[in-house]
């Protein structure tokens, strides 16, 4: 494809997330090898106000950030690492005011101050885009959040892509309200856009149920150079001193994870220590983690970077997912099973979190019984593949790989 166009990438991400190596997510992954295409002429990142603000606060507290929400990038150049310092000087970062967040952010003694600020940041970056769109050449207009497909009509566009991550009707921490807004934006999208990704197959049957005929599963991937089996632990000292064998789950902490499997697991493994490290996402789990607390062979240690998860996954034996088989869980694929198989570790997984392409490197439990045994057979050293076996395997889903299937297809939509 030689003809240039702009890109208009519409996400909930943090600016920081975007230009440093702590975003492993599919969202920032698929960013930068789109700001790596030589047919990109210039991106606009878009974005949540409340990530604005946050940058503003910060920047009065003079760290360093961009110098307005209408800025370079590449003038944060102390936050970039050199070789995307390059790519993020022709990119813009832009809040869009597709909604007011309330909850956490407008809660406690700065409400009132802190919803002045947020209205007052819509109607800015209101009048910012639509006067910018006026102007703007069409663009291809790449879109992560469902919301803002209400606001899609804004941009003028060349084509319209929407990557679907997980099917957030099923999401169990989301309102009825907020569930309705998600359903009607998927009708719109299955409506409007020319392109859909997803990145699980019944997620894709859903939009081909919408009525969508250009529906394509593009799976999550990984990056092998920053997972990779070491020859050492490498050091880390919240877990110096735990009793191995270690089993390990790296994630969130909420409502997929199958809290009486972990329980079980624990009472028949007692000379194993078993990790939960991640955020806790959801309140609801908060009583279930105090009962694993209770066992002595259980420690939760918290949330962690992305550049810490690969240390931490040097010091486990046996990687585990046990999620439960719910409708939210079968519309992910959960990166944590790359990364553990990327470091060279034994997987166990229950049957919801394993994906075709990665089935043969697994070991796959239907039932507790039969999740028991596989770990029991993981820590006594069985695998159903070797390291350089996986290494090779995944050799094929790298993101690279994955956007470069993405790609293809969307530049033959572009060239019609």
């Amino acid at each position: 494809m030689s003809e240039e166009l702009p890109l208009y990438y519409w996400s909930i991400i943090s600016f920081k997330a975007i230009v440093t190596t702590a975003g492993n997510s599919r969202v920032t992954r698929i960013l930068r090898e789109l700001l790596q295409q030589p047919e990109i002429s210039q991106a606009f990142l878009i974005n949540q106000p409340s990530f604005f603000l946050r940058h503003l606060f910060s920047r009065l507290c003079k760290r360093t950030l961009p110098d307005k929400g209408l800025s370079s990038p590449g003038k944060s150049a102390q936050v970039i690492p050199e070789e995307l310092q390059q790519i993020c000087l022709k990119n813009i970062y832009l809040p869009f005011p597709h909604q007011i967040p309330r909850g956490r952010i407008t809660d406690g003694p700065l409400f009132w101050p802190l919803r002045l600020a947020l209205k007052a940041n819509c109607l800015w970056a209101r009048h910012l885009h639509r006067k910018m769109a006026s102007n703007a050449e069409p663009a291809l207009l790449w879109l992560t959040d469902p919301v803002a497909i209400f606001y899609a009509a804004l941009f003028p566009r060349r084509l319209l892509v929407f990557d679907a991550i997980d099917n957030l009707l099923y999401h169990p921490r989301r309102s009825k309200a907020n569930k309705a807004l998600i359903a009607s934006a998927y009708k719109k999208i299955a409506s409007d856009a020319e392109l859909i990704f997803t990145n699980t197959e019944p997620l894709a049957q859903y939009f081909r149920s919408l009525g969508h005929r250009e529906v394509f599963c593009v799976p999550n991937g990984i990056d092998l150079d920053l997972f990779k089996p070491q020859e050492e632990r490498l050091s880390v000292d919240a877990l110096s001193g735990f009793k191995r064998p270690i089993v390990g789950y790296v994630g969130g902490i909420q409502e997929r994870l199958d809290f009486p499997l972990l329980e079980y697991l624990l009472r028949k493994n007692p000379g194993a220590t078993f990790v939960l490290i991640g955020p806790i996402v959801s309140p609801k789990v908060r009583i279930s983690l105090k009962r694993l607390l209770t066992f002595d062979n259980f420690r939760y240690l918290g949330p962690i970077s992305w550049p810490e998860v690969p240390g931490y996954l040097s010091h486990f034996d046996v990687g585990i997912v046990p999620h439960q088989d719910t409708a939210q869980t079968r519309s992910m694929d959960p990166l944590k099973t790359y990364e553990y198989l990327a470091m060279g570790l034994p997987v166990v997984v229950s049957k919801v979190a394993a994906s075709e392409e990665l089935a043969p490197a697994l070991l796959v439990a239907r039932e507790k019984e039969e999740f028991d045994l596989h770990l029991k057979e993981a820590l006594s050293g069985k695998r159903p593949m070797e390291p350089g076996e996986v290494r090779l395997l995944l050799g094929r889903f790298t993101w690279r790989r994955r956007f470069e299937k993405m790609w293809q297809i969307a530049s033959k939509k572009i060239l019609r």
